[in-house]
């Protein structure tokens, strides 16, 4: 009543994998691999272009709130600033305070995250920039 053990070893698939099988399967994960790659990196650079984007946003807009804060309460009218007068390490210090309460906490001269240097502007009136290039973001597209 019970069953041979040549027919228990073909029911029970007991033969292996041929070196063939490997080779085709190594070959087949090797070609996904291969295709899936290029993506991936072009999204990681294009997340950190966006990424340098919005830090220099959040620079900008912290530059207007020093700024602003400076002129309405901290100096006499007779010396508040214009909008064509320099940054000085007083005013990054503020800046700081503020990108580092944001939510990306970064350092205003911290590198992005392609590397290259960010410049917060010599004036209130330039806009930051790295040295890669990219611009600030667009108000509308900054959302943590």
């Amino acid at each position: 009543m019970g069953r041979s053990s040549r027919e228990s070893d073909y029911c029970f698939g007991q033969r292996g994998v041929s070196t063939l099988e490997v080779l085709l399967f190594l070959i087949a994960m090797v070609l996904v691999i291969v295709t899936l790659i290029p993506p991936i990196l072009a999204t990681r650079h294009q997340a950190a272009i966006q990424e340098c984007g919005f830090r220099l946003a959040v620079v900008e807009e912290a530059k207007r709130e020093v700024f602003k804060e400076m002129n309405a309460l901290i100096l006499p009218r007779e010396h508040r600033l214009a909008f064509a007068d320099d940054v000085n390490l007083q005013h990054i210090d503020r800046i700081a305070k503020i990108t580092l309460e944001s939510p990306w906490r970064f350092h205003p001269e911290d590198p992005c995250p392609l590397g290259g240097k960010v410049n917060v502007g010599e004036t209130f009136l330039d806009p930051p920039s790295s040295s890669e290039g990219i611009k600030p973001a667009k108000k509308t597209a900054m959302t943590p």
